[in-house]
């Protein structure tokens, strides 16, 4: 393709390198992915270490892996924005040199692949620290959590659409939006109860 610029293949291969991004850990488990969800992070499992009934030691022991995970993804991290850069660079430069950006590329997939095979390690490593009827909990509470993301979800479609039809009949929805924010934010928080308490008060309310 001799007529593509460096701008346009940094596009189409950057966007590839994009969708290999791995899945780190955040505040809970991903809604749209079971299996992952079935292997939350620690932060999620030690948020409700009482629930899950994980005492002190196991609490203590998951917490100490955890951070050493934490400090090696930071480092994973590191590396993977100094490939991008690498990677970037050598899609910039003129002579085109495929083999260049090839190995650059690989050398980025590595570095990402390192990340998720870490948070998959941080992942695992808590599970191990605990019995299985605790694990059995774990998935219990996924479960009732991914239902309520999905209610949550639908609720707040319902909100914007019923938002969308009474702003263009002229009617102030600036107290609508504040308050969908503020659900929002609990649901970003790991606050799924009451965000669901406010949703579904503000569904009732437009109805």
């Amino acid at each position: 393709m001799a007529f593509m610029t460096p701008t346009i293949r940094f596009a189409l291969l950057f966007g590839a390198a994009a969708f290999a991004a791995p899945s780190l850990p955040g505040a809970g488990p991903p809604a749209d992915d079971e299996l992952r969800a079935l292997m939350p992070p620690p932060s999620w499992l030690m948020k409700r270490g009482k629930e899950l009934g994980i005492d002190s030691s196991a609490g203590r022991l998951m917490r100490t892996r955890w951070q050493e995970a934490q400090g090696e993804l930071t480092e994973l991290k590191r590396d993977a924005r100094f490939r991008k850069r690498e990677l970037r660079s050598s899609l910039s430069q003129e002579p085109f040199d495929r083999a260049s950006v090839e190995a650059r590329f690989e050398e980025l997939l590595e570095a990402e692949l390192k990340m998720k095979r870490t948070a998959l390690k941080m992942r695992l490593d808590a599970l191990e620290t605990m019995s299985s009827d605790q694990r059995a909990r774990v998935r219990s509470a996924v479960s009732e959590e991914m239902q309520l993301r999905t209610r949550l979800r639908s609720q707040i479609e319902m909100i914007r659409r019923r938002g969308k039809r009474l702003y263009r009949n002229g009617a102030d929805t600036s107290s609508i939006q504040s308050r969908v924010r503020e659900i929002e934010q609990l649901i970003r928080a790991g606050e799924l109860v009451q965000a669901d308490l406010l949703a579904s008060q503000l569904v009732d309310e437009l109805h």
